[in-house]
């Protein structure tokens, strides 16, 4: 907080406060959150603590008016000033330095470009929409990319640590794994039962004798499993507790990288770890950051967020959720969470043209334009991100089952199709491509009791719904299919219990 001002005087203010998070990043990158701009003080507003003051930006050229709590006076090292000049504002500067840490909301206008309120439902934050009866112009012109994985002789997995045993290989190891993912299908309960050679009395089937069908004993197959690790423990960082967890992490990403070329859909959502040790946070041992959800079925854990191809449902990217100091230091951290997010995520695909479906917490229009502005499209649902989107005037149509309503507008040059569809309920979607065109109905399977009352029938309800919605569900949920599957079908972390 920059105390005693007075016009003439040099202040350097952080770039998203100053010009809002996605200007900031349009103009100075995903590193926004760390650029300070520096100005002059042109003239004083108001009197007392509701004072502001307007500054003059060296770069952008811009005048604003901000709250003094939001200001931090220029040091010598950026403005060297007469050395009888210094002397004094030095002083004070010392004594006032630490008296106030900046407030975390400080209040700012934007006295250029603040768009006044309007009635008009079409108008929202100063953007103009159209409403239109059809859409049959899509800017997505077409699959470019067909889902491939390039296979190489070069495949590893990070080094076993067998303390004295024999030399292990990358197709023992899967072969561990896969015996992991056959205890989730067939669970014994008692682990030595997997090797058993005689038939037990209370099965009609036969015994499983891994050990002779597979060629691994169980005392082998504990030993590469108890020193199993995917980090080098020579270069752990004790700064980083994430270190054995993140060198699996940035491994798993570069090869899918690597090795992997996805179709022209991408699909972006969340996976969860759970995590059943008691211990504290603090523990050395624990988990660095424990997340607590209540409507996940296993709610504590570790949140991922993650890319797959939407196609296939392949997992091609993950991000680990760490403490909020943590993630602040990310790239892209001046904007909001979900937008950081979606485009940590797809940051090696810009350019490439694909579409990214996301659900409402990556989706608002700060994303679809910086996607756009990188080479993306982007379809999702809006909830409560509802800048510059006509959510009231969607909310206020008229709607049957299967009906739907559109409105366009340009934002920054990318182009924008906000839709409402009713289904059950009404469905807000954002797209920068896409088409309203009908498309292939959405098929229910509902059963009925038959007039006798003793019986039931298989009936087929149907609901008409336009192309751009057809198509956004048809992959959106590949990663919840991924995530029923994971924890759900097979749930590996009950069969193989880490340890640190």
């Amino acid at each position: 907080m920059a105390k005693g001002l007075s016009v003439g005087d040099r202040v350097c203010a952080n770039a998203t406060k100053v010009l809002g998070a996605r200007k900031a990043t349009a103009e100075f990158g995903k590193q926004a959150s760390k650029v300070q701009l520096r100005g002059k003080v042109t003239e004083k507003v108001g009197a007392g603590p509701s004072a502001k003051w307007r500054v003059r930006w060296d770069k952008p050229e811009i005048d604003m008016l901000l709250n003094a709590r939001s200001l931090t006076r220029e040091t010598r090292d950026l403005e060297p000033e007469d050395d009888d000049m210094n002397s004094s504002s030095d002083d004070e500067d010392k004594n006032e330095s630490s008296d106030d840490a900046p407030e975390e909301n400080p209040v700012i206008e934007d006295t250029l470009a603040r768009p006044a309120p309007s009635d008009n439902p079409l108008i929202v934050d100063g953007i103009q929409w159209t409403a239109v009866d059809a859409i049959t112009a899509n800017h997505f012109d077409g699959d470019h990319h067909s889902m491939r994985i390039l296979w190489g002789d070069d495949a590893h997995i990070s080094m076993l640590k067998d303390a004295g045993q024999a030399e292990t290989s990358p197709q023992e190891v899967l072969k561990v794994l896969g015996f992991l993912y056959g205890m989730t299908v067939h669970p014994y309960g008692d682990r030595r039962k997997y090797w058993s050679v005689e038939n037990s009395e209370d099965s009609l089937l036969p015994a499983p004798a891994w050990g002779n069908r597979f060629g691994m004993g169980q005392r082998r197959f504990e030993t590469v499993l108890r020193y199993l690790t995917f980090h080098d423990p020579s270069t752990f960082n004790e700064s980083d507790r994430w270190h054995p967890v993140r060198t699996l992490v940035d491994t798993f990403n570069q090869r899918r990288l690597d090795k992997v070329r996805p179709s022209s859909c991408l699909v972006v959502d969340e996976s969860f770890a759970s995590w059943i040790s008691r211990k504290p946070d603090d523990m050395p041992d624990a988990l660095p950051h424990t997340q607590k959800i209540i409507h996940k079925p296993k709610g504590v854990g570790t949140e991922f967020k993650n890319l797959a191809d939407g196609v296939t449902g392949v997992m091609l990217r993950l991000e680990i959720q760490e403490k909020k100091s943590d993630m602040a230091d990310k790239d892209w951290s001046a904007l909001p969470a979900g937008t950081a997010w979606l485009l940590r995520l797809c940051e090696p695909y810009f350019g490439s043209h694909r579409i990214v479906r996301a659900d409402s917490a990556f989706t608002s229009t700060t994303a679809a334009v910086l996607l756009g502005k990188r080479g993306l499209f982007l379809q999702g649902i809006v909830k409560g991100a509802t800048k510059e989107f006509p959510a009231k005037y969607l909310d206020n149509c008229q709607y049957q089952r299967g009906d739907h309503h559109a409105a366009t507008a340009t934002i920054e040059g990318v182009p924008m199709i906000a839709l409402g569809w009713k289904d059950k309920t009404l469905k807000r979607f954002l797209s920068t491509c896409g088409t309203t065109v009908e498309g292939q109905p959405h098929t229910k399977k509902r059963y009925r009791v038959s007039e006798d009352g003793e019986s039931s029938e298989i009936f087929y309800k149907t609901v008409k719904r336009p192309k751009l919605v057809e198509e956004y569900f048809d992959s959106a949920s590949k990663i919840d299919v991924y995530n029923h599957l994971r924890q759900g079908s097979l749930a590996l972390e009950e069969a193989w219990g880490t340890r640190k």
